[in-house]
């Protein structure tokens, strides 16, 4: 004869059943509404996540070439591209010091036109948001709707608040009594009961991951919260850029390329860059560029240089920046999954795939309380 089950000891209203009775009902509704947008976030993130490793195979068409040693003037390759889309104005050009690698060309329409260097034969046209990853990202930042950025943002906060640090203190408050072991617990529940139980203990391994990329993710969705980020670590926001000297109507500004042959004899060591091209009077020549042993690639360094004379406005080099920017960089390579090699990734990914999970979870027991509801409603009709 198998011994009794063990009894839990009776006890009134508690400061855990307190948290509990108000806490679920918020954790609940949120999960319906804030959880589902940030499942749906985890889903293209993790999609996102994987692109270093998978853009050059399924976009090889466009990203890569035959070895490259000799590449065309930048000039020549911008008249290309032009030639590809000539409704559109150019915005800048994407440079990687890789013989294998395409260059492309961006317009301010999002338009983009790869190009192989050597030859200046156009690979193909796609939208920034076009092909997988630009598709993922779209969706992954609400770029189909207006003011996506700010939906995004909110529904982050309202989810973070109500579901991680929420769940959080659900799963304080459903620890067992004092004196009761967790096993005699585990045997008094349902199939509802143990599947809630591996909701929780999910959610508590994922907390800091997802806590973690939701967190370093909204510098780029909030202003108020990349101000904040700044203001925090005791940084100003960026000055603005320098302005080129004014010259008369007969000057012409330099070429693409001996912009990008002074930019590399002041920052020779070069991973990728893009080159802003100027598109009215007074603007410098902006190269954004990525050094080669930069610690991640969000550390931007920036050089300015006057787009008639070619002097160098300013250099701002990433080892100089503040604080505050150098925080923000290394939180957008977290969110990007770009910190760690392939660990870190998987790490983010691990993140990612929880969240679906508790997603699942979260909704199936929903449904199985409704469900087991109206089946109790039913039978004690007469």
């Amino acid at each position: 004869m198998s011994p009794p089950t063990p009894r839990l000891p009776m006890a009134g209203p508690s400061t855990r059943s307190l948290v509990r009775r108000y806490l679920l009902p918020i954790h609940r509704w949120v999960g319906l509404s804030a959880g589902l947008l940030l499942a749906w976030m985890a889903l293209t993130g993790a999609g996102m996540a994987l692109q270093p490793q998978l853009a050059p195979r399924i976009d090889r068409a466009l990203l890569v070439v035959d070895h490259c040693v000799e590449p065309l003037p930048l000039d020549v390759l911008a008249d290309a591209a032009r030639a590809v889309h000539p409704a559109g104005q150019a915005n800048f050009l994407w440079l990687r010091p890789d013989s294998t690698a395409s260059a492309m060309l961006r317009f301010t329409d999002n338009a983009t036109v790869y190009l192989d260097p050597c030859s200046g034969a156009p690979l193909g046209q796609q939208h920034k948001y076009g092909g997988v990853f630009g598709r993922l990202e779209q969706l992954h930042r609400f770029k189909f709707i207006a003011n996506g950025s700010l939906v995004t943002g909110t529904g982050v906060i309202v989810a973070v608040l109500g579901l991680l640090l929420g769940g959080l203190g659900l799963w304080w408050a459903s620890r067992p009594p004092v004196g009761v072991p967790a096993r005699a617990v585990a045997t008094q529940r349902s199939p509802r009961a143990r599947a809630l139980r591996r909701h929780r203990s999910v959610g508590i391994w994922a907390l800091v991951i997802v806590l973690a990329s939701a967190l370093t993710g909204l510098p780029k969705a909030l202003d108020w919260y990349h101000a904040a980020v700044l203001a925090l670590a005791g940084s100003t926001p960026e000055p603005p850029p320098p302005t080129s000297a004014a010259v008369d109507s007969q000057s012409s500004p330099i070429s693409l390329q001996d912009a990008w042959t002074r930019v590399r004899a002041v920052v020779p060591e070069v991973q990728e860059a893009r080159l802003y091209v100027p598109r009215k009077a007074g603007t410098a020549i902006e190269v954004e560029l990525i050094e080669r042993g930069a610690p991640h690639t969000q550390a931007y360094t920036r050089v300015y240089l006057d787009a008639h004379s070619g002097e160098v406005l300013q250099l701002r080099p990433y080892s100089r920046s503040s604080a505050g920017h150098k925080l923000l960089g290394w939180m957008l390579a977290w969110h990007r999954g770009l910190l760690g090699g392939a660990a870190g990734q998987l790490v983010l990914i691990g993140g990612m795939l929880a969240v679906l999970f508790l997603a699942w979870t979260g909704v199936s027991s929903d449904l199985r309380r409704r469900f087991a509801r109206s089946a109790s409603a039913a039978r004690s009709r007469p």
